[in-house]
C-alpha cells in the first residue's frame, strides 16, 4: 500500500475519532465513514483505536504482531472501549505476564498510552505514564502467581498509575462522554490540564499532517 493511501485511512480513523459528528460531503463518503466505525468499534481487534493513540500521541505505528506498540520507541497501547457494560475506570491488564517480561519493560523504561472511547469510536481521553508506575503491582502478581510461570491476567488500576501521568489528549466534549467514565476518572481528568505534567511528554498535534492527505 502506497504511503498517500496510508495517510488518507489513518486521516480518516482520525477525523472520525475527533470529530462529533463527522460531517459529509457526499454519500460516498457517508458509506466510507460507515466502514470506519465499524472498524473504530471491532471488539476483536484495537488496532484502529491503537493507532489513533499513538499517532495523536506523537508516535508511529508498528504493524508487527510482536514486540511494541511503535517500532521506534518502547509504547504500549492499552484502548479502552466503553461498551454499556463497564465504565472507563482507569483499568487495564497485561496478559501473560512473566518475570522476564516484566524486567525488559522497566529496562526499556516503556510508556504506557491509555485512551478511553465511547460505543461510537469517539476518543475521549488519552493518558500516559510509565511502567515503573505500575511495576510494583505487576511484581506482587507474578511473585506470587501459583499458576505457573505466567501471570494469565495481570491487572491495574487507576490508583497505580493516578499520581504520576500526563493527560495529552482530551476531547472538547468530554462533558458529554461523562457517562462512560467512573467517577473517579472523570473527576481526576476533569481537574488535569493537557499537558500540564512535564514528566513525561507534551502533546504532539498531527491533525493538520493527516488532513492535508486525506
Amino acid at each position: 500500500m502506497l504511503n498517500a493511501d496510508i495517510c488518507e485511512i489513518q486521516a480518516r480513523f482520525i477525523k472520525w475519532a475527533t470529530h462529533d459528528p463527522v460531517m459529509y460531503k457526499t454519500l460516498d463518503e457517508k458509506n466510507c465513514y460507515k466502514h470506519v466505525e465499524y472498524n473504530m468499534i471491532d471488539l476483536n481487534s484495537s488496532k484502529p483505536r491503537q493507532d489513533v493513540t499513538l499517532l495523536l500521541s506523537g508516535y508511529s505505528s508498528s504493524n508487527k504482531k510482536l514486540g511494541y506498540d511503535c517500532d521506534t520507541h518502547a509504547v504500549e497501547v492499552k484502548p479502552k472501549l466503553y461498551t454499556g457494560e463497564h465504565k472507563l475506570d482507569g483499568s487495564a491488564n497485561y496478559s501473560d505476564l512473566n518475570q522476564k517480561r516484566h524486567n525488559k519493560y522497566i529496562a526499556d523504561d516503556v510508556l504506557l498510552l491509555y485512551s478511553g472511547w465511547n460505543e461510537s469510536g469517539k476518543l475521549i481521553f488519552i493518558v500516559g505514564f510509565k511502567y515503573t508506575e505500575i511495576a510494583t503491582k505487576m511484581q506482587s502478581l507474578i511473585k506470587n502467581n501459583t499458576n505457573g510461570k505466567h501471570v494469565r491476567t495481570a491487572s491495574f488500576t487507576l490508583n497505580h498509575w493516578k499520581s504520576n501521568f500526563t493527560l495529552i489528549y482530551k476531547s472538547p466534549l468530554f462533558k458529554k462522554y461523562r457517562y462512560t467514565m467512573a467517577p473517579k476518572l472523570y473527576s481526576l481528568l476533569s481537574n488535569t490540564i493537557v499537558g500540564g505534567n512535564e514528566k513525561i511528554a507534551t502533546q504532539t498535534h498531527l491533525y493538520k499532517e493527516f488532513f492535508e492527505c486525506a
